[in-house]
């Protein structure tokens, strides 16, 4: 290094610490003789180092260049890797290559490829199967994990091999298995190739590699459209290359093959859409990632920085903040993706197109949120997101709840089959155990600490979960799961009587006038409305299928407009019948609302089972009270369900001074449903006669169209509608935070609190009275079968309704379906054991609960007859 003399710097503070250190010795300065000494050496070991500067810098350049080689090599391989992996998508399953004859290859049921899936899943199944009971999972060293790598691996590999050979029934599962090798490829690239880079700047510039992907696909679909590859110039070649001419009669293979035609044709705009959201969120998660220091967890990073910084008060205060903006992270996540699934999967419901576009729309969606989650845990670290995820407020409340008999009631409903299946394989489980290890309790130490099996019949697992379903008290908890399954099995069959009868109004009315069939639908509509399980959406499509045909011969002879499908006179007609509709769904909240709602809220059990001194009550009546027309009041009454929001609003009102909130405050907040909800599914009821009106005409082209336009219709109406669902939670979880002052200061309604002390008081007298343990063996058999039958009955009904009742909305003719031997009977032989599982669990039920009560009558008698004794 170079030597350079430094001034005398006596008086400096440094100076003179270096004095004080013995470094420096005190008013020592250069003399003449020792400087004429210095500056010659000084002279020489400024040349000699300028000779190593000179080397250093060449090694150093020579450093910099390697470096920048090798930074550069890396790019070339994840760009590379990117755009091979989009490469392979449009040469697989785009109509630009070879995606007709992919998807003929898989689909062949002669094929090379015929059955693979069944065979990819059973034996993946089968791997899964003797994984568990094998125990692999627990074993221990370099066999364990070899054992659980080459599991994982194979299973992965298969399910992905099934998805891919799966065509002939889901074309679309090939696509979306396809997409779960971009975050693969970016896991591997981020262990190999840029393994010594910082993990924020490789997943930065691995999101950049994607979204040079999604763009040059998106590029090369463009120009391939630009060269006259529209869909409507290529749907019928597609269509005839794919054989769907030939299995139109075929129900669901010939929906599927016509499906697959559009689905070759739009594979590199949906890839390029996928790709281009999963750099996105691999960009904000990067980027997340490095600004609160995620990895590897917050508390030791942080107070390693602390260390060195003495700051360790604002640094817990960063890992707060960072855990916090990380909780938020995640549950926006969860809650965005849960919500498109659940608006695909209704809009696959209600608007389901001919093609069986919804379904490919919401598997792909599905595989695109799991490669989203396997993204978000290879940059934000699962053990952080676990412990982000177990301490947010919703699972500290959820934890909180699971000791109640509503949760418990929950759990066993939904887990019952899975329970059904782990409690075999877990007493095989056990038996395998004990023929490996013999079961031998060693008495030496060193031995003991080996792990053994137990002497119970079940795995420790299994045991220890059936130690606590044993500690549960199980009256309450099958009684309410009683009241879970009759609640699915009512909302379940009660649409298809309501889409009946609309049917039926709109055949009756099809030749009415429109002044009398407005009217008519205007009755029924407002005597529907008051009944708690029928949907609005059901109302508006099928009176819009009707009203708008009517109406629009009539206002085209009036105002000289042109009558024809689509013409200026049915856009009128359709308006007139959305605003028809707002009108009637106004007036009917203010029934709903002043009549029902008021009248419901001057009786405390109806008060208490609203819960109305809870604090998200409170919440609620804090934004409906609010004066003039506000976002989260809007959003409240939209988003909510028809009847249940507007009685709540005068159950609220019932017992408030000024009877607030008023009839007029919340009519201000629903007035703007016309634009979001009303007239979309206005006009996609509409688009639907018109769709039925084309294949009449023996217009299938213009009829496919059409119906393609109204499902788009359909899917934004849903869409706003769950949208607005969630923005009303939003609003409510933060009128709770901010004005909790204002929430803490309405008054409890003390009736409701001594009606809730009373009813606590029943409901204990009647559990200590029908105790699980103290019920001799037939009230016991009769409580479970009972519980039972009905969940046998609501899984069949609920969750395979077309094994039941055969399909019917409201454009199908209620002639066709009401018979019983017919080909399309409205119930199928399956319904009817349903049914009857239905009816004998409700009597078996009833005999139950009558007997409880007068058992719980007598306990109450005898309780306050031994007080009075005492007294």
């Amino acid at each position: 290094p170079r030597v350079v003399p430094q001034r005398s710097t006596l008086g400096s503070p440094h100076s003179q610490m270096m004095r004080e250190s013995g470094v420096l010795e005190p008013d020592k300065r250069l003399s003449s003789t020792s400087r004429s000494e210095v500056l010659p050496r000084l002279s020489w070991e400024s040349s000699a180092s300028s000779e190593s500067r000179s080397s250093l810098g060449c090694r150093r350049s020579k450093s910099i260049q390697q470096g920048v080689y090798k930074q550069g090599w890396k790019l070339l391989m994840v760009n590379g890797t990117m755009l091979s992996l989009a490469a392979m998508a449009l040469v697989l399953f785009s109509a630009q290559f070879y995606g007709i004859q992919t998807i003929l290859l898989l689909s062949d049921p002669f094929g090379p490829y015929a059955h693979v899936e069944l065979w990819s899943f059973g034996i993946a199944c089968m791997t899964l199967l003797l994984t568990y009971l094998l125990d692999v999972w627990a074993w221990t060293g370099h066999v364990g994990r070899m054992a659980r790598v080459v599991a994982i691996t194979l299973v992965s590999t298969l399910v992905f091999v099934g998805c891919m050979t799966w065509a002939a029934e889901f074309p679309e599962l090939p696509m979306a298995a396809f997409l779960l090798l971009v975050p693969a490829s970016s896991l591997l690239l981020k262990v190999t190739v840029l393994r010594d880079w910082l993990s924020s700047k490789a997943w930065t510039t691995l999101s950049q590699a994607i979204g040079l992907a999604a763009a040059v696909t998106l590029a090369s679909w463009g120009w391939w459209i630009w060269r006259g590859n529209w869909w409507t110039d290529v749907r019928n070649v597609y269509r005839e290359q794919l054989d769907c001419s030939d299995r139109l009669t075929i129900e669901i293979e010939g929906n599927n093959f016509c499906r697959s035609a559009l689905l070759v044709w739009a594979a590199a705009p949906t890839f390029s859409l996928i790709f281009g959201l999963l750099a996105v969120l691999l960009r904000g998660l990067s980027s997340i990632s490095k600004r609160f220091n995620v990895r590897p967890s917050f508390k030791l990073a942080l107070r390693s920085c602390a260390a060195h910084l003495n700051a360790t008060q604002e640094i817990d205060k960063e890992a707060d903040l960072a855990k916090e903006n990380l909780v938020k992270l995640i549950y926006r996540l969860g809650i965005l993706a849960g919500s498109l699934l659940v608006i695909l999967y209704v809009y696959g419901l209600v608007a389901g197109s001919g093609m069986g576009m919804s379904h490919a729309i919401v598997n792909i969606a599905s595989f695109t949120v799991i490669a989203g989650l396997v993204i978000a845990a290879a940059v934000l670290g699962v053990a952080d997101i676990k412990v982000a995820i177990s301490e947010h407020p919703a699972a500290v409340y959820l934890r909180n709840q699971l000791q109640s008999p509503l949760m418990r009631a929950l759990l066993a409903y939904a887990g019952l089959p899975l329970l059904a299946i782990w409690m075999p394989l877990s007493f095989l489980k056990q038996a395998i155990t004990k023929l490996r290890d013999g079961c031998r309790r060693e008495a030496n130490a060193r031995r003991a600490k080996r792990r053994t099996c137990s002497d119970s019949l079940l795995s420790d697992e299994a045991q220890q979960w059936f130690n606590q379903l044993v500690t549960w008290e199980w009256t309450p908890v099958l009684i309410r799961m009683s009241w879970i399954a009759l609640a699915m099995i009512f909302f379940s069959i009660f649409t298809r009587p309501t889409y009946m009868f609309l049917s039926y109004v709109r055949e009756t009315l099809q030749h009415a006038s429109w002044v009398h069939a407005s009217i008519v639908f205007f009755l029924i509509g407002m005597l529907l409305f008051l009944l708690p399980p029928v949907p609005g959406p059901a109302m508006y499509i099928a009176g819009s299928m009707v009203l708008p045909g009517l109406c629009q011969g009539p206002f085209a002879a009036a105002l000289g407009l042109e009558d024809s499908p689509g013409g200026a006179a049915w856009y009128l007609a359709t308006i007139y019948v959305s605003v028809l509709f707002w009108v009637l769904k106004l007036s009917a909240h203010v029934i709903q609302q002043k009549i029902f709602g008021e009248a419901l809220g001057q009786r405390v059990q109806v008060r208490v089972l609203c819960s109305i001194n809870a604090p998200m009550m409170r919440a609620i009546r804090n934004i409906l009270e609010r004066r003039g027309l506000s976002l989260a009041k809007t959003v409240i009454l939209v988003g909510g369900p028809d009847w249940p929001t507007s009685v709540l609003c005068g159950i609220l009102a019932a017992k408030h001074p000024r009877g607030e909130p008023s009839i007029f405050q919340t009519l201000a907040g629903l007035t703007p449903i016309w634009l979001p909800n009303i007239l979309p599914m206005t006009f996609g009821g509409a688009l639907l006669a018109r769709s039925a009106a084309a294949e009449v005409d023996a217009e299938p082209a213009h009829a496919r169209y059409v119906n393609v336009a109204a499902n788009i219709v359909s899917l934004f109406a849903f869409s706003m509608q769950g949208t607005t669902m969630l923005i009303a939670g939003y609003f409510i979880e933060r009128t709770l935070s901010t004005n909790r002052e204002s929430i803490d200061a309405y008054p409890d309604d003390h009736e409701v609190a001594q009606e809730a002390k009373i009813a606590a008081a029943c409901d204990k007298a009647f559990a200590d009275a029908n105790g699980f343990d103290k019920m001799h063996s037939m009230q016991r058999v009769a409580l479970v079968s009972s519980s039972l039958l009905l969940t046998f009955s609501s899984y069949v009904i609920a969750l395979v309704p077309s094994l039941c009742f055969e399909r019917f909305s409201v454009t199908d003719s209620v002639v066709d379906v009401l018979c019983l031997s017919c080909e399309r009977a409205i119930v199928k032989p399956i319904g009817f054991v349903a049914l009857s599982a239905l009816l004998l669990g409700c009597s078996v039920l009833c005999v139950w609960y009558w007997d409880a009560s007068r058992k719980a009558v007598r306990y109450r008698s005898e309780v306050a007859d031994t007080r009075a004794m005492l007294l």
